[in-house]
């Protein structure tokens, strides 16, 4: 059976961070009720991704943060710090992924737009499902992800950075 081979291969991924910040407010901790998803707001940023010369691999990845706003009128009680940007959830997760190249002499346009584009827009769904899990097994109820083109995102990103080359891997002994 035939197939297409790709010169990438995706050798791991890890969620490696996770913070979730609520905001001791009566109001959100009784809370039972669903959260409508306009209530949210979500920002991504793409990760610069890293180049590995010794092993020709690479390292790239993308974080999100879904704050759920403080009411017009409301501000947070005397003693509790909150940060400007802050809501009365915050959560911010990252997820990094490891690529392999397995084919020689692939154009280095075509290795950025892999790299920086296509890679954090294959690993956003994993990092969707994990925060979806968090929120709701934090008693917050289901929340569903507004649609938002990731490989547009991903684009405007890619003409703002650079792949950082690493020359050589130390290990932290």
């Amino acid at each position: 059976m035939g197939g297409v081979e790709s010169g990438f291969q995706l050798a791991s991924f890890k969620i490696d961070s996770v913070v979730l910040d609520v905001f001791p407010s009566k109001q959100i901790i009784e809370n039972q009720g669903h959260i409508p998803a306009s209530d949210w707001d979500v920002k991504y940023r793409f990760r610069t991704p890293m180049h590995f010369k010794e092993d020709d691999s690479y390292l790239c990845g993308v974080e999100v943060k879904v704050t759920l706003p403080f009411p017009d009128g409301m501000k947070p009680e005397e003693g509790y710090y909150a940060e400007p940007e802050s809501g009365l959830i915050n959560l911010t997760a990252g997820i990094t992924g490891s690529i392999k190249v397995v084919e020689r002499g692939v154009p280095p346009e075509t290795v950025k737009q892999i790299i920086s584009i296509q890679v954090p827009t294959l690993l956003l769904p994993f990092l969707r499902g994990m925060v979806t899990s968090v929120l709701a097994n934090a008693g917050f109820g289901s929340f569903i992800f507004p649609l938002v083109n990731m490989h547009k995102l991903a684009e405007q990103h890619s003409g703002q950075s650079q792949i950082k080359e690493v020359e050589k891997i130390t290990s932290s002994s």
